[in-house]
């Protein structure tokens, strides 16, 4: 998403809800900061959604500096093609920065698992699709006539 190309009204808004996702990350991460990065990436899911889970993980990925060489390329490609994701650039220029409370590895780690969650998402709608059953072409069932006895 580029900021820029958005009217004022628009712009507030996702900025507002780009500082409310961050916050949000922050907060599954803090509950899940004993676990695994697959239950921060799952707590965050049911926090706000797999749109914005995505979001949020990408911008935290983009808004660390390109000379932190902890996060991978791989990472760095995929955030940056996150849909709704915005480049560091414009993060900087709207006062988002990286949050001292995730260590750049742990980003890695959280944004690893976020890529492999993304790739179940779309793999099992994909299933969910192609294994749907047809709806069954019923017929109205033929009256039965009573029997008085």
């Amino acid at each position: 998403m580029e900021l820029a190309k958005l009217n004022d009204e628009k712009k507030a808004a996702a900025i507002m809800q780009i500082r409310d996702h961050m916050k949000q990350l922050l907060e599954a991460y803090e509950r899940t900061r004993n676990k695994t990065p697959k239950d921060t990436v799952e707590l965050l899911t049911e926090m706000i959604g797999r749109k914005a889970c995505l979001e949020a993980i990408a911008n935290l990925v983009n808004i660390v500096g390109d000379w932190d060489g902890r996060l991978s390329t791989k990472c760095r490609e995929w955030a940056k093609n996150v849909e709704g994701s915005v480049l560091r650039a414009e993060l900087m220029e709207y006062c988002f920065y990286q949050p001292s409370e995730i260590h750049p590895s742990h980003i890695e780690q959280i944004a690893r698992e976020a890529m492999s969650a993304e790739t179940l998402w779309r793999e099992t709608g994909k299933e969910a699709q192609a294994s749907k059953p047809e709806e069954p072409q019923t017929q109205p069932r033929p009256k039965r006539k009573s029997r008085r006895i």
